[in-house]
């Protein structure tokens, strides 16, 4: 993981936080994930507590081979679209607060909600060449690089020490050891 550059763990577009936050918390997940569901909304909740501190960036690894997730694909295609006009994190609360996992027609209803325009989607979900779903598959390659296999996997990418893969049973440890605790409170301190 080490001889993985900082900056390509990193897509601005999904990402929460301060650019220059000493903490950034890279989450491999699949939006039908209930275990993805559930993480992301603690992950956004602690960033939300220590926004000088902590930045978590979002990093697509579907699902859509697993019964049940037969849509992740279409949905991390559709959120890079979002994403082009700013409106990724919109499109993932939406999805994340959705209570099962949308059809085709759902996801149409969920575009045009945030402004688009429903058969400017279907022709770009239709197309292999289509950059959004480029960018999905290039983002799958890139776990298997690093060898994430499973959702949600976190990396741990903290100031001064190479990066670590954490998997969510083992994350809330690791958010509470005494590196990442001494780095929140110093964060905490009034600046100049």
């Amino acid at each position: 993981l080490a001889a993985i550059p900082r900056g390509d763990w990193i897509d601005p577009v999904k990402a929460i936080g301060r650019p220059d936050a000493p903490i950034t918390i890279v989450m491999f997940a699949d939006f039908w994930c209930p275990a993805c569901r559930a993480a992301s909304a603690t992950l956004l909740a602690y960033q939300a507590q220590h926004p000088r501190a902590v930045r978590v960036v979002y990093r697509h690894l579907p699902l859509w081979e697993i019964p049940g997730h037969e849509t992740s694909k279409a949905a991390a295609a559709l959120s890079e679209m979002a994403g082009e006009q700013g409106k990724f994190w919109e499109f993932a609360h939406a999805l994340h607060g959705a209570p099962r996992q949308l059809s085709r027609a759902d996801y149409l209803t969920l575009m045009v909600q945030l402004g688009f325009e429903p058969e400017a989607v279907e022709a770009r979900l239709s197309s292999p060449q289509d950059p959004a779903l480029l960018r999905v598959t290039r983002e799958i390659a890139f776990a298997e690089q690093v060898g994430v296999t499973a959702t949600p996997t976190f990396i741990l990418l903290v100031e001064a020490h190479a990066p670590v893969a954490v998997s969510q049973a083992a994350l809330p440890r690791w958010l509470n050891s005494p590196t990442i605790t001494a780095i929140l409170a110093r964060e905490q301190q009034p600046g100049p």
